[in-house]
């Protein structure tokens, strides 16, 4: 039995998008004893592991997601002597000299033929096989009256392409409100309030727990979309090409799940409010 530090460095999205390979890497291993991890400030996505295999037992919450691996994150790999340490492959170590090198991205170059969650595999030295997040975590928290969950503040406040216009995101709830769906904003710090929503204002596993028991995601490039597939939720997203335009498509950079519909253009304000109108009313149609 070896025993193994499994965990990438990413926020939100990326360890949740690791799931696909923490199951393979499993199937492939399946006497060795994990030690799951991630950055403290993220650890509420640790959540989602909970209860989620007999052979992971452990979770390494480290403090400085910014400038890891600190001298304290050295010690405690060099203390306790992993077989396996997957941040890097085919590694048992973690060096202070690391610090800065260490990026979860996947290669650009892949962005038209890798999955992501492939691409995240790779790059823990793991072939992944099946792209379909899985989560047995269960949530009981639901409203009295039928909602709409929306996380449309990608990248927020630094904008980019992932961004949609604030007239596309007003459009939307509107649409939601008229629809006789109540609009809750699973809002990040300093997301500006939307008129005809009500914001979550609560930590990132409650803002998941409240969107598995909406009736829909309606979201841009997030952490929120990943977390929606690892349940097979039904979802709305609204992504861009152009944050890789060599891919000239966002299609690997969209979470696998039947119960979804994706919508891209170059850039997320660019996607048409026709199509996006029909997406969301077919998608509650079919999910009902």
């Amino acid at each position: 039995m070896r025993k193994v530090y499994f965990g990438n460095l990413g926020q939100f999205g990326d360890i949740v998008m690791q799931e696909p390979a923490l199951r393979q890497f499993i199937q492939d291993n399946p006497t060795d004893e994990i030690t799951l991890g991630c950055s403290v400030k993220y650890g509420d996505a640790m959540k989602l592991y909970e209860g989620y295999h007999e052979n992971v037992k452990v979770r390494k919450l480290f403090l400085d997601y910014q400038n890891f691996p600190t001298e304290d994150d050295v010690r405690y790999f060099e203390n306790e002597n992993f077989d396996l340490v997957t941040i890097k492959k085919d590694s048992n170590e973690i060096l202070v000299s690391d610090k800065g090198k260490l990026a979860l991205h996947p290669d650009a170059n892949w962005a038209s033929s890798v999955h992501q969650t492939v691409a995240a595999g790779r790059q823990q030295g793991i072939e992944v096989t099946d792209t379909q997040i899985k989560f047995n975590k269960k949530f009981d928290r639901k409203l009295n009256e039928k909602y709409v969950c929306f996380s449309l503040f990608p990248n927020h406040p630094s904008g980019g392409v992932k961004s949609l216009s604030s007239w596309q995101i007003t459009g939307i709830v509107e649409l939601v409100n008229k629809l006789g769906y109540k609009a809750i904003h699973l809002n990040g710090p300093n997301e500006p309030d939307v008129a005809g929503s009500i914001k979550s204002n609560c930590s990132w596993i409650d803002s998941v727990a409240l969107m598995t028991n909406s009736d829909l995601l309606i979201t841009g490039d997030t952490g929120m979309a990943w977390a929606a597939s690892g349940f097979q939720h039904p979802t709305v997203g609204l992504f861009a090409w152009g944050y890789n335009p060599v891919s000239g498509t966002s299609k690997n950079w969209q979470p696998t799940n039947p119960n979804a519909a994706y919508l891209e253009a170059r850039a997320a304000s660019q996607i048409q409010s026709k199509e996006i109108v029909q997406s969301i009313v077919q998608t509650l149609r079919r999910n009902k």
